[in-house]
């Protein structure tokens, strides 16, 4: 009997057969507060360091157009080492062999005050007194060559009254953490912090809302698992579970701002609380992203000149799943393709070559959606063209899940562009070599045909004026600012100038010319509203989705089917 026991303490001493080695990577998480309030979040990095003698720290410092992002990190220092700088977003450590490291810093707001609408997705560090965001891009320091090392994070020392919830939570939950899951990753803290769970399609959702909204949380936690089942049961191959953050936007009068990114196994969503209409399509497209383009095949080194492919083909399906789950009806598919056809069609940029949009998409914002406009709506030419080839019998989605299914081979996934055209001329007979010259890479214009849906909407034409707004935004200490005003445009004959503060816009259509628009300014003078109708020089002409009228719900139904696809 004793000998019994000790083989079984024996056995229970051992590590088990193919249990995951402990991390390497130990990340802690804590509060810095003055007076009750959040002003910063100290990391600590615990790891052994490189076997050399010598370990590399990569400091955030560019994404997503976003720069010296190591501004945000204050008091970097290490213990178990010596540390000197090699430029502002490199540390390098001179160490033992293997010497078990300490690094520490502190995240500081990367923003004055709260993020505001109008100067782009808050990527940079949020930290407010009642509340955070983190992205990960922006938020960790990394080991460098230890992309595949797994990886440990903790929150320490949060009172009871805050709530924080992460994709990095996912670790807890059965997975293994990888570093580059930490860089890909978005957390969210405070006092007012709402988490909903819902089962989805091969998993389960987090949603996480910061503050207060105008919609209940709840429900908006129902459409998401509705969405992210839709797509999942689309592609057939996702599973585990995915997180969704909701971050506010300071409000600036009655301007309108909201955004998204993706995260891997989650996606960030940034809105002032008056523009949350859009936070479905932008849930739809960011979800998309987690197979356009990651698992269909390889981004080039240039990822902009593959955009209208990665971005456009994510609005297409983007679409199509909110028609065909119920999140839209047909009227709002068509409002929102005939809004981004719009925005394409009276662009100055519509033409522009795809290697300019390359080299201008960070900096110019002409080129930040042409990307995205130009390959849906060839998404569209080329759905079509299938369908027209295979007499109905197939579409642009066995394309898609033609590409999926070769990505999943032995060796190196192919270059999107080239898998593509593959996959169009195997699956569906049609060799689109003279469009990607002629219409991606050149940027020349297209048609689309007027039964692009059928007999369930036709494409229409009318010749209409340039919509032109005059101005841009600009965020500035204290609030939004007009910017580059246009001498000589309307906006300017009305009296907007650079520097006067921008309250809002009460009236007016982004993009349409026959609508005046009404902002609220504030100058020396005070504040008053200023009216002017936004048209410019010229003409062009505008394609527009008509819905067949009078449909009964049979009828409703098919063309609901007709139009969103397969998904």
């Amino acid at each position: 009997m004793r000998r019994l026991l000790t083989l079984i303490a024996l056995f229970l001493a051992l590590p088990l057969m193919g249990a995951a080695a402990p991390p390497s990577l130990h990340y802690a998480l804590s509060p810095v507060f003055e007076r009750g309030a959040l002003k910063a979040i100290a990391v600590e990095l615990s790891f052994a360091g490189d076997a050399d003698g010598e370990t590399r720290l990569v400091v955030p410092d560019e994404w997503a157009g976003n720069a010296e992002l190591w501004k945000h990190i204050k008091a970097i220092s290490v213990d178990g080492g010596t540390m000197r700088e090699a430029g502002p977003a490199r540390r390098v450590i001179s160490h033992r062999p293997g010497a078990a490291l300490t690094v520490r810093y502190r995240l500081v707001n990367g923003y004055d005050g709260d993020p505001a609408p109008g100067t782009g997705n808050p990527y940079r560090p949020v930290i407010r007194p009642t509340w955070f965001q983190l992205i990960g891009d922006a938020a960790f320091l990394e080991v460098e060559g230890r992309q595949e090392t797994p990886v440990q994070v903790r929150w320490t020392s949060w009172p009871k009254a805050w709530r924080h919830a992460s994709d990095l939570d996912h670790g807890e939950r059965g997975r293994t953490l990888r570093s580059q899951e930490l860089i890909d990753s978005v957390s969210v803290g405070g006092t007012a912090l709402s988490i909903h769970e819902r089962e989805i399609e091969g998993g389960r959702l987090r949603f996480a809302a910061l503050g207060e909204w105008d919609f209940k949380t709840s429900a908006f936690a129902d459409e998401l698992a509705s969405i992210v089942s839709a797509q999942r049961r689309f592609w057939g191959d996702a599973n585990g579970p995915f997180f969704v953050s909701l971050t506010p936007i300071a409000p600036a009068g009655d301007w309108r701002s909201a955004g998204g990114t993706g995260r891997g196994d989650g996606f960030a969503l940034f809105s002032t609380r008056n523009a949350t209409g859009g936070l479905r399509y932008l849930i739809a497209h960011e979800h998309i992203h987690s197979w356009i383009p990651a698992r269909l095949g390889r981004m080039p080194p240039v990822e902009q000149t593959d955009y209208w492919f990665s971005e456009g083909f994510t609005d297409f399906y983007a679409l199509r799943t909110l028609l065909n789950s119920g999140g839209w009806s047909l009227e709002a598919y068509v409002d929102k393709l005939n809004e981004e056809m719009a925005a394409h069609d009276v662009s100055p940029a519509r033409t522009w070559s795809n290697s300019r949009i390359a080299e201008a998409f960070w900096t110019d914002k002409l080129a930040q959606r042409l990307p995205y406009r130009r390959g849906m709506l060839l998404a569209y030419r080329w759905d079509q063209m299938i369908r027209v080839r295979t007499a109905g019998a197939k579409d642009l989605d066995d394309v898609m899940l033609a590409m999926q299914d070769r990505a999943r081979g032995p060796g190196p996934k192919p270059l999107v562009r080239e898998a593509f055209r593959l996959a169009m001329r195997d699956v569906a007979g049609i060799d689109i070599t003279a469009d990607l010259t002629a219409l991606v890479e050149n940027g020349e214009a297209f048609e689309l045909p007027d039964d692009l849906f059928g007999d369930c909407a036709r494409v229409t034409r009318e010749t209409r004026g340039v919509f032109e707004r005059g101005w841009e935004a600009k965020q500035v200490p204290g609030g939004v600012v007009f910017d580059q005003v246009k001498v000589g445009s309307n906006a300017w004959k009305a009296g907007i100038r650079d520097g006067m503060t921008l309250l809002g816009k009460s009236s007016g259509v982004t993009g349409d010319e026959r609508y005046d628009y009404v902002v609220g300014v504030k100058d020396s003078a005070g504040e008053r509203k200023i009216t002017y109708r936004p048209v410019g020089e010229g003409t062009y002409v505008l394609r527009k989705v008509v819905l067949k009228p009078d449909m009964d719900a049979a009828t409703r139904d098919a063309c609901r089917k007709r139009m969103s696809g397969g998904i």
